[in-house]
């Protein structure tokens, strides 16, 4: 398996495309956050790349199972997505999020008024929700939907409507068994099941169907073995 930057990045300290860690980034003031707009498309990666910094690696299926196998890129994500609520004012207690001792003096940059962070939002809401971390994505929701509620709340007009669409997006399953031989959907037997039963038109595109799911679950196996490795033998 070739490099992958943002394994690298989650899970050995590897740089971003600026030459920054995980740690060094989660590490600066939050005046440096609020100012510098190409560091969250990498603690918060997405599939569509990004105006503010098209160079910024996306998420494919081989960064979902690096997650979906080792905690260690899950703990880091967690701990960019608390540092960035303490970047909004915010304090989470495991699937609780609150106002935080700094609400009074982090407000004014985001929540008062429509600002470039409602963007921001959006993605560490896609992003968690993307990775497998729903429970934390939907924590934030929740979150946000309450402080919609009080009369100092700025948020641009379709502020909510993007954040609930934005955790309808979820990471693909993990379970990838290579089927074949009898195992298979598409084994012999079950072949002469589907021929008696459906007529031949469409007993043909039904067996298309099941031959490229399962080649995808053999090529999606095969990749999560890849992901294994690298894993074992980067560290």
């Amino acid at each position: 398996m070739n490099k992958h930057p943002l394994i690298d990045f989650f899970y050995f300290d590897g740089n971003d495309d600026c030459g920054r860690t995980l740690t060094q980034i989660l590490n600066q003031s939050d005046e440096w956050l609020e100012s510098t707009h190409d560091f969250i498309q990498w603690l918060f990666p997405l599939s569509a790349k990004s105006g503010a910094n098209p160079d910024a690696p996306l998420i494919d299926s081989k960064l979902i199972s690096a997650f979906s196998l080792n905690e260690i890129g899950v703990n880091n994500l967690i701990k960019a997505f608390d540092r960035m609520l303490k970047f909004y004012g915010l304090h989470r207690e495991n699937e609780t999020i609150r106002k935080g001792s700094n609400w009074d003096s982090r407000k004014g940059f985001w929540f008062t008024e429509p600002t470039h962070n409602d963007l921001r939002i959006t993605r560490i809401i896609s992003s968690l929700a993307r990775l497998g971390q729903e429970r934390y994505a939907k924590a934030f929701l929740d979150a946000l939907n309450a402080l919609s509620k009080e009369p100092e709340c700025g948020f641009s007009e379709n502020a909510m409507e993007y954040w609930k669409s934005a955790i309808n997006s979820s990471a693909p399953s993990s379970k990838t068994p290579e089927l074949k031989g009898e195992n298979s959907l598409i084994s012999a037997d079950n072949n002469h099941k589907l021929r008696t039963l459906l007529p031949e038109e469409q007993f043909e595109k039904v067996s298309q169907l099941i031959q490229n799911y399962e080649e995808n679950l053999s090529r999606l196996y095969k990749e999560r073995l890849e992901v294994m490795e690298y894993l074992t033998t980067r560290r």
